[in-house]
């Protein structure tokens, strides 16, 4: 028996039979700057390259006035991103060779010099020459640190001693680098972390010939983990555009990241976000001279985010606009998005967002004495690491602005989240 199906409707009729069409894809742009970096960041590992099962973080131990250093490396320890970029170095690939081999050190040392010149740092004569590679020393911390070496017996990582392998290398590499910081340890004051991180970082950077062919992607990989370009723009009010002064866009971003973000004084609520929206709001700076409409008019200036980096570092300024201390607590946001803050770009923007890794308090004494430690987010759970003390955070205590009395949060460190794709 043959059966018929009759189909319903009209009798010449046709129908589709592929669906719904697909919505049209959402091109999202970005700046040339932004694609370059990205393609740099894309090329090093996001994943942490911990090879211990117990995934707590780590101690350091303090000789006596180390707080500094410890929580500013607590800080680095916690970057992915960056841990697999110091891994690379001087490592070999499947071919046998090696990658982003180091150079000798006095040739690293002399690059350190230029790169400090060029910040008007003037380096202290006369001291010691660099005799050891600073990415070496930093490349055998994080693989200590994150390794199966110097565990207890319950299999917790024991803290490291700043007297002994790997941790000594890296502080007898840093005494000699911190002649580069301008005033570092200078008359019995106590060193900022954000400064042990800026110099020691640019000697990692220096530690290989980036100027080689094959060594080019070291260089393109710093630049993209913490380089933020920002752009810098002035307007007349007539409309025209003004040439910024010499040297005015590179006191901007760059690989320290936003120094001196202002905080509100104490008794006002002010957060991350707001600092960061008022640093990119446009600002009159004065009636100038203007070369098109020969007037003397009030010239706005403007700051936008040209290329982001993978690690942002922000440094909250301590005082306020009269040079008093400001005690006030500011408030930390878990997640920025700082897609507001970007250069306009014809049709959708592609979102800039990121996620808190480490937070850097100050507490006690002065500005230039006190007590740093550090709040830092692992693989799965939130520390407060207090030199070789280790604290594991409950999630109602990771937004960490309130969690300590007298304690000042100064230094902070997020990473980029990125859109999946659909």
């Amino acid at each position: 028996m043959v059966v018929h199906f009759q189909r319903r409707g009209k009798p010449d009729a046709r129908y589709s039979l592929r669906g719904n069409p697909p919505r049209a894809a959402i091109i999202l742009h970005r700046t040339a700057r932004q694609r370059a970096k990205d393609t740099a960041a894309a090329r090093i590992a996001c994943s942490w390259p911990i090879t211990r099962v117990n995934k707590t973080s780590r101690g350091l131990d303090n000789r006596g006035n180390d707080c500094f250093r410890n929580s500013a490396l607590q800080a680095l320890m916690h970057g992915p991103r960056f841990l697999n970029w110091i891994l690379s170095h001087n490592s070999r690939l499947k071919d046998g060779t090696r990658q982003f081999r180091c150079q000798k050190p006095l040739a690293t040392q002399s690059r350190i010099e230029r790169a400090a010149m060029s910040k008007d740092y003037v380096p202290v004569r006369g001291a010691k020459s660099l005799s050891n590679c600073p990415a070496c020393a930093m490349k055998n911390l994080v693989e200590v640190y994150w390794g199966k070496h110097q565990m207890e017996s319950d299999d917790e990582p024991r803290s490291l001693n700043s007297r002994t392998p790997p941790f000594l290398p890296l502080i007898q590499v840093d005494a000699l680098l911190s002649r580069f910081t301008p005033q570092a340890g200078m008359d019995g004051q106590q060193q900022d972390p954000e400064e042990f991180q800026s110099r020691f970082l640019q000697a990692c950077l220096e530690s290989v010939d980036y100027d080689l062919p094959q060594n080019l992607d070291w260089r393109r990989q710093f630049d993209a983990l913490f380089d933020i370009d920002i752009n810098l723009a002035l307007r007349c009010q007539c409309g025209a555009p003004r040439p910024p002064a010499p040297h005015a866009a590179s006191d901007e971003g760059g690989m320290d990241g936003l120094r001196g973000l202002d905080v509100l004084p104490s008794g006002q609520t002010d957060s991350v976000k707001a600092s960061l929206r008022r640093k990119f709001t446009p600002e009159n700076i004065g009636a100038l001279k203007c070369a098109t409409c020969n007037h003397r008019r009030q010239v706005i200036k403007t700051l936008k985010i040209e290329a982001a980096p993978e690690l942002l570092r922000l440094k909250l300024s301590v005082v306020n606009s009269d040079g008093s201390p400001n005690h006030n607590v500011i408030s930390i946001n878990k997640h920025l998005d700082l897609t507001e803050h970007l250069m306009p770009q014809p049709g959708h923007v592609a979102p800039l967002k990121y996620r808190l890794s480490s937070v850097l308090y100050h507490g006690g004494g002065s500005n230039s004495g006190g007590h740093w430690h550090a709040s830092v987010h692992g693989p799965k759970y939130a520390y407060e690491v207090n030199d070789d003390q280790v604290v594991k955070l409950t999630p109602k205590k990771l937004s960490w602005e309130n969690s300590h009395q007298q304690m000042r949060a100064v230094v902070l460190m997020y990473c980029r989240v990125h859109q999946k794709a659909p």
